[in-house]
């Protein structure tokens, strides 16, 4: 994979700690993709930004926040600019 090597869909990024290995590889090979598709409101306009934080928090590279898999959510604008600011934050 040119992004990551490690997936997590949905939710089981809260596991992360029970994937074996996962602190002999830097963060950069692990990323997340969580939407709506099995998980009813778990992620929307208002929680996308901390959820990527927290997978930051995890050792997580990349978290990618949506809907549903195959659209862009209509606050995907809103969660761009929550994203800047944590890394803003965070820098």
């Amino acid at each position: 994979m040119q992004v990551s090597d490690i997936v997590s869909l949905e939710e089981d990024r809260v596991y992360h700690d029970q994937i074996p290995g996962m602190d002999k590889y830097p963060s950069s090979r692990f990323m997340v993709v969580s939407s709506n598709e099995y998980c009813t409101g778990c992620i929307s306009e208002s929680n996308a930004g901390s959820k990527t934080a927290e997978a930051w928090s995890a050792g997580i590279g990349y978290q990618f926040a949506t809907d549903k898999c195959v659209d862009l959510p209509s606050w995907f604008g809103s969660f761009t600019s929550q994203v800047e600011e944590e890394k803003t934050t965070r820098l």
